[in-house]
């Protein structure tokens, strides 16, 4: 029976995905201009916090199990939330068969994202790591135009166009790059932009918090096996760090801003749309690209590189310009 009105219920969703982010895109009804700026700042500082909390845990720190620490990020999720749902603090619906088949995409794109994005931080130095993350933006918009049937403005365009130009130059020239720290950047940035799109599927259904629950829930079980079959969890236990407070704080924060980071993510999809959620978070890069040139000792100056970045910068400065001016 579910397999007959699975896809009776589905090209319903997908109908009503099309019309909320065709508004969102122009002038957003449904959202008042607060909620979409409020939205995309809340992910801008969320993944500000938590790029230089990593960065600094797994490269100044040197912590040698980037799963294990996205293993943390997963179980903080899951623990606030259920603490929370608990003591009547936050609702979240039941779950149903209807509601697992739904959701069940996300936990697989997030554990994508998540590890990939954390390995592959590990192999480019965060500038660069930054200007490769501006992909996201691209493969969001085809995402949304062969999934959502989306057709965006020449303007947003022409803002992709230059946010991505300008991470070529950078990367290009970049005497650090390594090809394999670009392809799981690269995979990083596909989990990202489908994320993005499912995200925008089930969140009017089940609420920003809702799809945060059962995506952390799903993913959990998954995580951990991997976890345990790549021997990330003997080389943590065995890291020598445990004792510096500094890098305890820093774990501790990474642990915490993995669960806002969802959040927010989820919520300005919400009030927004995925391409606005994936250049969004390309805006607080316009202060982690510079500060990256001095915290983690990895960045290699070139002119060329330099101009890259400058140019994926004005980009992005071109897009919150278009998307916001209203």
């Amino acid at each position: 029976m579910a397999s007959v009105e699975q896809p009776e219920k589905q090209p319903l969703l997908e109908e009503q995905t099309e019309v909320e982010v065709k508004e969102e895109l122009d002038e957003a009804p449904k959202s008042t201009w607060w909620q979409r700026v409020g939205s995309a700042l809340f992910y801008c500082v969320g993944s500000f916090v938590i790029t230089l909390s990593n960065k600094a845990v797994l490269t100044s720190f040197g912590f040698p199990s980037a799963d294990v620490l996205g293993l943390c990020q997963l179980v903080a999720t899951v623990v606030v939330l259920a603490v929370g749902r608990l003591f009547g603090v936050v609702r979240i619906p039941e779950m149903t068969l209807e509601i697992f088949l739904q959701v069940w995409p996300l936990p697989g794109l997030f554990l994508g994202n998540l590890l990939f994005g954390l390995v592959g931080m590990q192999y480019l130095s965060l500038p660069i790591f930054i200007a490769l993350r501006r992909f996201t933006i691209v493969m969001t918009l085809l995402a949304e135009v062969l999934i959502l049937r989306s057709v965006p403005r020449a303007s947003v365009l022409l803002a992709v166009g230059v946010m991505t130009l300008g991470a070529v130059v950078a990367a290009m020239n970049d005497l650090s790059v390594t090809l394999l720290g670009v392809v799981y950047v690269l995979l990083n940035n596909a989990c990202s932009a489908t994320q993005g799109v499912f995200v925008k599927r089930c969140v009017a259904q089940l609420g920003p918090l809702g799809v945060l629950h059962y995506n952390a829930l799903l993913a959990l079980p998954l995580t951990a096996l991997l976890v345990a079959s790549s021997g990330g969890v003997v080389a943590a236990w065995n890291f020598d760090a445990w004792n510096d407070w500094q890098f305890v704080l820093l774990f501790a924060v990474s642990c915490v801003m993995g669960v806002v980071l969802q959040y927010s993510v989820v919520l300005c999809v919400h009030h927004n749309s995925p391409l606005t959620a994936a250049t969004m978070g390309s805006v607080k890069n316009v202060s982690v690209t510079y500060i990256g040139m001095f915290v983690g000792g990895d960045y290699v100056f070139t002119m060329l590189n330099f101009i890259g970045l400058n140019v994926s910068v004005a980009g992005t400065i071109l897009y919150m310009w278009v998307t916001f001016k209203k």
